[in-house]
């Protein structure tokens, strides 16, 4: 299994959207290069949305030397991406043993298949290593069946390379949306593909504005720190520490604002 940080950027964009001309993104002695690729995902969740509700996604995909398994696990602003790459159809025992503290004694199922055409735009440096890749995504979603597709859209993504650094992905970000690009609403391709969940947005369900729309979004960080290392510590990943900050700051919020949250339910997440 190789374990890699993502850190890149989402945009939606209309379906008639111009790519901008990258060349001045490209460093000196650097080059663009430029490649088509198809990818078909299956994605797999629980029942009640276990992984997705704290913005984890785990797919099958097929397409080229993107083949194999990922489960991509948020970790700050960035992502960190669990690979495999087995071709078999049954989920790798590494990944797993990584979701198994989300499934809560549900089932792993297929819930979503995601076709994509994928044109991906790849700025080198002179020394021919990564600098960052901007894909522009035709994307086509449906049952887990792939009979049909039910829903389309086309957004476009940045992803800082090897040899990227953050103000790189600034200048691609400040080029894009010059364009008429918008950050993306949604966290995930899975997520627009499938009614929205209710942990999107944290504080969905409270009166905007309010002290309980604080303290909702506060619990919502501290799950999904929770979750991301429950998966972090099932695959080597030191987060002992920063999980029992999480517990604590989550118990401590519990208990101090008590007046705004529901009793029975907190009294379960306190548990």
């Amino acid at each position: 299994m190789r374990m890699i940080k993502e850190q890149e950027d989402k945009f939606d964009v209309d379906s008639d959207w111009v790519m901008p001309q990258l060349t001045d993104l490209v460093p000196d002695g650097g080059r663009l290069d430029q490649q088509v690729r198809e990818l078909d995902n299956t994605y797999f969740d629980t029942p009640g949305a276990g992984l997705r509700v704290f913005g984890i996604t785990l797919r099958r995909r097929v397409g080229g030397s993107e083949t194999g398994w990922q489960l991509k696990v948020p970790n700050g602003t960035a992502r960190t991406e669990l690979q495999s790459g087995s071709r078999a159809k049954t989920l790798p025992s590494a990944l797993a043993k990584g979701v198994e503290g989300l499934l809560a004694g549900e089932s792993l199922d297929s819930v979503a298949a995601i076709m994509t055409t994928r044109t991906a735009y790849r700025v080198l440096n002179a020394d021919a290593e990564l600098v960052f890749e901007i894909a522009d995504d035709q994307v086509e979603s449906g049952p887990p069946d792939g009979e049909s597709m039910l829903r389309s859209w086309r957004e476009v993504e940045v992803e800082l390379g090897p040899a990227g650094k953050k103000q790189d992905l600034k200048r691609a970000r400040q080029l894009l949306e010059d364009a008429g690009a918008s950050a993306s609403t949604s966290r995930t391709k899975l997520d627009r593909a499938l009614t929205p969940t209710s942990g999107d947005g944290g504080a969905s369900t409270v009166e905007p504005g309010t002290v309980g729309e604080l303290v909702a979004a506060y619990l919502t960080v501290q799950c999904d720190v929770l979750a991301s290392n429950d998966v972090g510590m099932r695959t080597g990943t030191p987060a002992v520490h920063k999980t029992r900050v999480a517990a604590r700051r989550m118990r401590s919020t519990l208990r101090i604002f008590g007046d705004v949250v529901a009793a029975d339910p907190a009294e379960e997440l306190n548990a």
